[in-house]
C-alpha cells in the first residue's frame, strides 16, 4: 500500500512525493481548501503530515490539530516548522496570529494533560519525538546558544516539532 504524505500550506515550493493542500489558488495545490474549516481527507488515511510556516497563520489551532489527528493513521508522523516566539520574524508579519515555544504542543499530549492537570479537552493525542532549533548563522556554533535563545531575541529563528500520532 502506498504511503500518503500531506504538505499543509504547500505554497509554491513543492515537496517531492507529497500531496499539497493550500487555500491560495495561484499556487495550484493538489487540494484547494481552507484548512481553517477542516481537512477534506478521509479519516485514518495519512502516514505523514508536514507543515512549514503555516500554523502561525491559523486562528483555530485546536480544530486543525484535531483534524490532523483524525486524518492520520496510528503511528503517523507529523512534522511542523514555525517561527520561534523570540525571533523578529515571528512578530513582524501581521498575518501571524500565534507564537510557538517548546511547550505549545503539550496541550495535544494526553500524558501531559493528565499529569499537568490541564483543562484542554482536545480530541487528539500526540507524542513528541523531537524538537529542533534553527539558529542565526552567527550563533550556530556558539556555546550555550539554546540558553541564550531563551534570553535574547533573534538567536533562534525557527523551531521544528516532530510528533507521533497515538491512537488505541
Amino acid at each position: 500500500m502506498k504511503e500518503i504524505r500531506l504538505d499543509i500550506g504547500c505554497g509554491l515550493v513543492r515537496r517531492p512525493g507529497f500531496v499539497g493542500i493550500d487555500k491560495v489558488i495561484k499556487v495550484k495545490p493538489d487540494i484547494l481548501a481552507d484548512i481553517e474549516y477542516g481537512l477534506p481527507i478521509k479519516s485514518n488515511s495519512l502516514n505523514f503530515v508536514y507543515s512549514s510556516h503555516t500554523m502561525e497563520h491559523i486562528d483555530n489551532f485546536t480544530n486543525l490539530m484535531e483534524e490532523i489527528y483524525r486524518v492520520c493513521k496510528p503511528g503517523a508522523i507529523v512534522e511542523i516548522v514555525v517561527p520561534y516566539y523570540a525571533s523578529s520574524s515571528a512578530h513582524m508579519d501581521p498575518t501571524h496570529v500565534r507564537f510557538f515555544t517548546e511547550e505549545t504542543f503539550r496541550c495535544c499530549f494526553s500524558k501531559s494533560r493528565k499529569s499537568d492537570r490541564l483543562d484542554y479537552d482536545f480530541k487528539c493525542n500526540f507524542e513528541q519525538i523531537e524538537v529542533k532549533y534553527t539558529y542565526l548563522p552567527q550563533f550556530r556554533f556558539f556555546p550555550f546558544r539554546r540558553i541564550l535563545g531563551h534570553l535574547l531575541l533573534n538567536v533562534i529563528t525557527e523551531i521544528s516539532f516532530k510528533l507521533r500520532v497515538v491512537k488505541n
